[in-house]
């Protein structure tokens, strides 16, 4: 039902091509894990699921999208995302499952150092001693939950904890491979060696019994890592680059030229402040006629309210192509003004032409104003028109001209 609701009852067959799958700073890399495409598809529509479910109050959790794809090998769609929420939600409260934004992201990767003195002493003394950044390595480690790192019969075990004891999993983890391959990494006299070894190691010389029988005689408690760094002492706080998921509420039937997939794709093209706007119809030939003093004034309303505009055009081919008019600047084309095409192929071309000020478009309004003054009676559409031209405007407003 969540699922009809995200897509307004059409699911798409491929998610990526349709709306920009939320990764909450995480990564997307489905071939780490032997999911067939049926099943990356059902991860895609988990993820959009719970970003449309949480929104805003979920931005930064890496761990998401691997943690998806663990969970569907063992339940359906349905529950994952039943899953997902319960743990998001407890999360949200004391962060026992994962992080749910940078800066306790930030944290946990430093409790880890914090308590990793105390555990392995010597080989911290030398990691530190070579220059090896272990927390960039931490931070990878915890967002991807091993994935790519560890075998993958070995975070399936691992996940078996995981929903048990939470993210004090994948400190024993980390600890655990820290332990096993401590004897070869003592020997590296520069980051880079370890860095090396580490992915080599982890990925090849790691016995997952070994490492579960080791991780499980470190004895952590949550107290040892939830209060001991300072928020004040972080200096850098990883910040998801602002990722907008948004499924435009359209209909074919009104808009008549773009079928669905096609304006989610078009979509998908636009910035994230105009991304999170709904289309409206504010110009079309088969409604208000051939007229083009009509599809102008349309034009310079949008550019005086300075609401960006879409222009969608098909040619006697059917071929699909048009703009986005960004009139929010000072100028003919603001730096969100680009070209597209949706048929017979969908591609993105920026504007690489500096744009014209405002000042410069008196001789258009001037037309504009000239063919008002003619009152040129407007062509009644025909019934199947061979061409047609769509204009859109947003915010809020789409306008389309045919």
């Amino acid at each position: 039902e969540l699922l009809y609701e995200v897509f307004y009852g059409q699911i798409p067959h491929h998610c990526s091509k349709e709306v920009q799958v939320p990764d909450f700073g995480g990564a997307l890399m489905f071939g780490a894990h032997p999911v067939t495409a049926e099943g990356r598809e059902e991860v895609k529509q988990v993820l959009c699921v719970v970003k449309h479910h949480f929104g805003a109050q979920l931005v930064y959790c890496p761990v998401l999208p691997d943690l998806t794809a663990i969970l569907l090998h063992y339940v359906t769609p349905e529950i994952a995302f039943k899953m997902l929420a319960s743990m998001i939600e407890r999360s949200e409260v004391d962060n026992w499952h994962f992080a749910v934004n940078g800066f306790d992201f930030e944290l946990e990767a430093k409790n880890f150092l914090h308590i990793l003195p105390s555990i392995l002493p010597t080989l911290t003394r030398h990691i530190n001693r070579v220059g090896f950044n272990l927390e960039d390595s931490i931070k990878v480690w915890f967002g991807r939950f091993f994935v790519s790192f560890l075998p993958y019969d070995t975070v399936l075990r691992l996940m078996d904890v995981y929903l048990n004891e939470g993210s004090k999993t994948l400190f024993r983890a980390a600890l655990g491979v820290l332990r096993i391959h401590q004897e070869e990494l003592l020997q590296c006299t520069s980051a880079e060696r370890i860095s090396y070894l580490l992915a080599k190691n982890m990925r090849t010389k790691t016995d997952t019994d070994e490492l579960f029988s080791l991780a499980f005689k470190f004895k952590i408690h949550r107290r040892q890592f939830q209060a001991q760094i300072e928020p004040g002492k972080i200096c850098q706080i990883p910040v998801a680059s602002v990722q907008v998921f948004h499924v435009p509420k359209y209909t074919q039937e009104k808009y008549n030229l773009m079928t669905v997939s096609q304006c989610r794709r078009l979509w998908t093209y636009l910035p994230p402040l105009l991304r999170v706007m709904d289309p409206d119809l504010r110009y079309a030939s088969y409604r208000d006629g051939f007229n083009l003093s009509g599809v102008l004034r349309c034009m310079l309303a949008a550019k005086r309210e300075q609401r960006p505009t879409i222009l969608l055009v098909q040619d006697a081919r059917a071929h699909l192509f048009g703009a986005v008019l960004d009139w929010r600047e000072d100028s003919v084309a603001g730096k969100d003004t680009f070209l597209f095409t949706l048929k017979p192929h969908a591609h993105q071309y920026p504007l690489r032409v500096a744009p014209r000020p405002l000042r410069q478009m008196s001789d258009m309004e001037g037309e504009a104003a000239a063919a008002a003054r003619v009152n040129e009676p407007a062509v009644s559409p025909p019934k199947a028109p061979p061409n047609a031209l769509r204009m859109h405007t947003l915010p809020s407003q789409l306008a389309s001209v045919s």
